[in-house]
């Protein structure tokens, strides 16, 4: 190409190279002297605009002629036509046009004589178009012999470049998916793990908080890899983003992400398996909607074991409107969630064996009593050394969650209102250790509160205040108040058949909780102390 521009800027005739819309390409030294335009100001504009108006029909004309054969490698138009110069004035020229392709790109090269002084001889007219003629024709031969090897070189060199572009673009499309760090929710760790299995990935997750506590989270993979998965995956992620805003349920969020992306992802034979998941801190629970995707793990830190949520439903993009169905899961302190791609279960070893779910399940059991780094990094650890080194066949990503322990504090009066109602509170709060543990800390706190109500308060309102402890092993609760006191151990169990003032209450009390203790008197009053463990036991009323 420099070899182009240096054969046209030496020669003596004003030439224009122009591309195949018609705009100004390059202009040599002779055409610049001749219009009185600079360079630059020549370079990117259109022909069109340095023709007056009355000469436009003629232009139109002319230009129709070579753009209506694209394909022809040599041609030769002319036409006598007026160009207006820098100054204003008007200048009768003689365009004549030739097709040349370089480096597999066709230019027009437009030979420009000024006829100012050629008016009085048509003969002056036709000679000097054969002479631009021929030099076209010389121009042509020269480029031809020299360039060819320079073009094929230029090509080969091009198309790495831009196979090498495409790939940084991916790369940094994809790097800007990812989440620098997962939201601050209280009680809750989370981390992840994105590996791809070439230059690019298909897979990418997301976290965001609602506006209402709770954490979204998602993990996708776009069929196919490349450029068109890392476009997709923005767009899927910009949908998300919308979608959330709009409603936090994750149901509703595949099925609104399917009606927007559906035509393209149709179109261009794709497909997103996608999960969608809502935690809700205080209360515990995950709410996980499944479009095609892995199943869902869930953990358990104290028995260190793991189950399998089955996978559900259609991925995005393969039907409209496609059913989606949720599950919700409690997740008590210890307990914990593996999302993850199936580059993971995907992954193969030199024998070519898949690592699989069972590998995987028994991998998150052993990681189980960690946080959510630990799990992480273990169910990597164990992909890793199955591999022994052989690359990944897909893109492998994973998101775990891990649930801490979880205190809440109530300060209250032992109203009628109270008496019915903190309860229920607490127990919905301890819903994620099971039916049983809320039921059994329902009924011993409602005692309680009835007992201090009663007999500390004399059936008046008092203040109470209680310290609730979600942890591992089960549920602390440490309940203060300032009524009169009494002694545990003076309170005889009740007869059977009967009901003695007091005693039953503190009898469903022991029989509900694996401890109870009694301090009256402290400084900051009456001690209540109940424990309830998380572990399966046998109905003792």
């Amino acid at each position: 190409m420099d070899t182009f521009y240096s054969i046209i800027r030496a020669l003596p005739i004003a030439i224009l190279v122009l591309d195949g819309d018609g705009r100004i390409f390059c202009a040599n030294d002779a055409f610049v002297a001749l219009s009185g335009y600079p360079r630059d100001e020549l370079t990117g504009s259109s022909l069109d605009a340095l023709i007056p108006e009355d000469k436009a029909e003629a232009h139109r004309s002319l230009c129709g002629g070579y753009r209506s054969a694209p394909s022809a490698h040599r041609m030769g138009y002319g036409a006598e036509i007026g160009m207006r110069a820098k100054s204003g004035r008007v200048v009768p020229v003689l365009i004549n046009l030739s097709a040349v392709r370089m480096s597999k790109r066709r230019f027009v090269l437009a030979g420009i004589s000024d006829l100012s002084e050629l008016r009085e001889s048509q003969t002056s007219r036709d000679n000097a178009a054969a002479e631009l003629r021929d030099l076209n024709r010389e121009l042509e031969a020269r480029i031809e012999e020299r360039g060819r090897s320079l073009a094929e070189a230029h090509d080969r060199i091009m198309d790495q470049r831009r196979l090498q572009k495409d790939l940084e673009t991916a790369g940094q499309i994809q790097a800007s998916l990812l989440p620098k760090a997962f939201p601050e929710v209280a009680n809750f760790d989370f981390a992840a793990r994105a590996l791809p299995s070439r230059f690019v990935s298909g897979d990418f997750y997301d976290s965001r908080l609602a506006c209402d506590g709770s954490c979204s989270i998602m993990l996708a993979d776009i069929s196919g890899k490349g450029l068109a998965a890392a476009l997709f995956a923005s767009s899927a992620r910009s949908l998300y983003g919308r979608a959330l805003r709009e409603t936090g349920a994750p149901g509703d969020i595949l099925r609104q992400i399917d009606l927007d992306m559906y035509a393209d992802l149709s179109l261009a034979d794709r497909f997103i398996t996608m999960i969608a998941a809502r935690l809700e801190p205080e209360r515990g629970s995950i709410e996980i909607a499944n479009a095609g995707g892995c199943g869902v793990i869930i953990l358990d830190g104290a028995a260190r074991s793991s189950r399998m949520l089955a996978g559900g439903g259609l991925p995005i993009g393969l039907f409209p409107d496609p059913a989606i169905e949720t599950e919700t899961v409690d997740l008590r302190p210890g307990a914990g969630a593996l999302i993850y791609s199936d580059g993971i279960t995907d992954a193969e070893n030199p024998p070519g064996e898949f690592f699989g779910e069972g590998r995987l399940l028994e991998a998150a059991a052993l990681a189980a009593h960690g946080g959510a780094e630990d799990i992480a990094a273990a169910i990597l650890a164990a992909v890793e050394k199955f591999r022994e080194g052989r690359p990944l066949s897909d893109d492998a990503t994973l998101v775990a969650i891990k649930a801490r322990p979880r205190r809440f504090l109530f300060d209250f009066a032992t109203s009628l209102d109270s008496v019915d109602a903190m309860p229920a509170r607490v127990a919905s709060a301890c819903a994620c250790y099971g039916d049983a543990v809320a039921r059994d800390i329902h009924l011993a706190l409602s005692e309680a509160l009835a007992n201090i109500r009663e007999h500390g308060y004399n059936s008046d309102e008092g203040s109470v205040s209680l310290d609730i402890r979600l942890e591992t092993r089960g549920v602390e609760i440490f309940l203060r108040e300032r009524g009169r006191t009494f002694d545990p151990a003076a309170v005889p169990p009740p007869a059977l058949g009967q009901a003695s003032e007091g005693g039953f209450g503190l009898y469903l009390i022991r029989q509900t909780m694996d401890h109870f203790s009694y301090e009256p008197g402290g400084a900051d009053g009456n001690l209540w102390i109940f424990f309830r463990s998380a572990a399966v036991r046998h109905e003792r009323i």
